[in-house]
């Protein structure tokens, strides 16, 4: 799920309580994936809504917890500017060499989405992270942003095609920080159909998070009898946050 950054989280003295309930489910996997909704950067205060940051500390925690893959694809990617997100970048690049995996924002002067492929256990992850939406369209070429509109999508699933093509995996996972309501259970057929062509287009698993509640997972088989090739996790809510009290 999310992992935010409100005042009373980043306010602990002890960051690695926040992982403490669950931290024996995440390290007991391969590897345990993440959305992380801020960026990081170590020069300048932590900040909380609407326009989050923090510092190394914070995500430490989390990689200490047992979290390996992280997207950097959403909203708030873009909060502290290009600033941030090359700061955000630089410090996942430096993590890179620990088995600490991520994507979603790009190189400076680069167009093309980013991705990682992961080599675990003789297997290969193919690992994408994208956002439908941005609080602030500046400096939107440096996000693995992908409007919601029909024409972007249908290049999007092209884009998809080669890079499966060009990266033999596995598993092709994909992240998506979606454009829909929050908090809303319900899930539309459109968003059933649209996931529905990115599988067709290459991806087994897609991983979509920003709704801030857990919804339905929908296992994909060609007819009743054929076994499952593909999985949709709908939304899974936040790993932490403290927007709501009553929720």
């Amino acid at each position: 799920g999310d992992i935010m950054a409100h005042t009373p989280n980043f306010k602990m003295n002890d960051y690695s309580l926040i992982y403490k309930d669950i931290e024996t489910i995440i390290k007991n996997d391969d590897l345990s994936f993440a959305n992380l909704e801020t960026p990081v950067h170590s020069e300048r205060e932590y900040e909380s809504y609407p326009t989050f940051n923090v510092k190394p500390p914070y995500v430490e925690a989390a990689i200490n917890a047992g979290f390996d893959v992280f997207s950097l694809a959403n909203n708030h990617t873009n909060d502290q500017g290009s600033e941030g997100m090359i700061k955000t970048r630089e410090y996942f690049e430096g993590k890179r060499k620990d088995g600490i995996y991520s994507a979603g924002i790009k190189a400076v002067g680069t167009t093309n989405l980013t991705y990682q492929l992961i080599e675990k256990n003789d297997w290969k992850i193919l690992f994408v992270a994208t956002t439908e939406i941005l609080n602030s369209y500046a400096n939107r070429s440096m996000i693995d942003f992908i409007a919601p509109n029909a024409d972007r999508r249908e290049l999007f699933c092209q884009e998809l095609k080669k890079l499966r093509e060009e990266n033999p995996c596995d598993i092709f996972i994909l992240s998506i920080h979606t454009c829909e309501d929050e908090y809303v259970h319900a899930i539309t057929a459109t968003r059933r159909n649209l996931y529905r062509k990115y599988i067709e287009s290459g991806v087994d698993i897609i991983w979509a998070n920003h709704p801030q509640l857990a919804k339905e997972w929908e296992i994909f088989t060609k007819d009743e009898n054929s076994k499952p090739y593909a999985l949709a996790m709908y939304a899974l809510g936040n790993t932490i946050s403290a927007q709501r009290t009553n929720p």
